[in-house]
């Protein structure tokens, strides 16, 4: 509904908003056609993200200006993305995740329109555990076995529930723990 020359305008301030401070870019020509539909899950939550080519940067500055202290889980749902965070780069595409954190510098994005399921909770809920998942950011998991493909289905399963309205308000903060 937003006019073509004005949406990717809307996209820097929303994302601004919805995520942290990030610089975007668009690296697409031509209007930009994005949306972003989002799934609380008590102090964690659920974005369900189609963006046209386009990027987003973490700096150290952005970074100071303000940090929740996050961890993103991204599924890679069509198209492909790539991902850098402390010196790790990897490619992710359909059926593969991968992982960030809000408090170290990250560029996250795609040269072609992409679509992507975000999981975001407070780095504190993977406590004990938080120093082993931190080295392992911005490297590519597969989704299609081990680990990887339980929790591809764990995330389809409560994103069907969360839009069915079928997960209560009680069971959405179980869930995300």
């Amino acid at each position: 509904n937003v006019p073509p020359a004005e949406r990717f305008g809307l996209w820097v301030d929303v994302s601004a908003q919805v995520f942290e401070p990030l610089a975007v870019a668009q690296l697409g020509q031509g209007p930009f056609e994005a949306r972003l539909e989002h799934y609380g899950l008590g102090s964690a939550g659920i974005y369900h993200m189609r963006a046209d080519a386009s990027s987003a940067d973490r700096t150290p500055r952005l970074i100071r200006a303000s940090d929740q202290e996050l961890l993103h889980v991204m599924l890679q749902l069509r198209g492909a993305c790539w991902i850098t965070q402390d010196g790790r780069r990897s490619v992710v595409r359909p059926g593969e995740l991968t992982s960030w954190n809000s408090s170290r510098p990250f560029c996250v994005g795609g040269q072609r329109s992409f679509e992507a399921l975000l999981v975001f909770m407070p780095v504190l809920m993977v406590r004990p555990h938080v120093d082993r998942v931190l080295r392992r950011t911005a490297l590519r998991m597969d989704g299609e076995a081990g680990v990887g493909a339980i929790l591809r289905q764990y995330l389809f399963g409560v994103l069907g529930g969360l839009r069915d309205g079928t997960l209560g308000d009680d069971s959405r903060a179980h869930l995300a723990e």
